[in-house]
């Protein structure tokens, strides 16, 4: 088991918010790259209208967390 400590988890700007990186696998994956396996990650939404990133080839899971 790891402990992830909030210091360590990337967050980045996208066009509708912020989303931060929470688990990536393998660990050495770049999300730029698309050469993970798995991960997790939480996205804030500011704005009333905005487009997911396309990720050809990703099986994508949503999940609604506030309002």
């Amino acid at each position: 088991m790891k402990i992830i400590k909030t210091t360590d988890i990337k967050t980045s700007d996208w066009s509708g918010g912020t989303t931060s990186e929470l688990f990536i696998y393998p660990a050495k994956s770049d999300f730029k790259k698309l050469n993970f396996a798995f991960r997790l990650s939480r996205a804030t939404i500011e704005v009333e209208e905005s487009n997911f990133t396309s990720l050809p080839g990703v099986n994508r899971k949503l999940m609604l967390l506030d309002g």
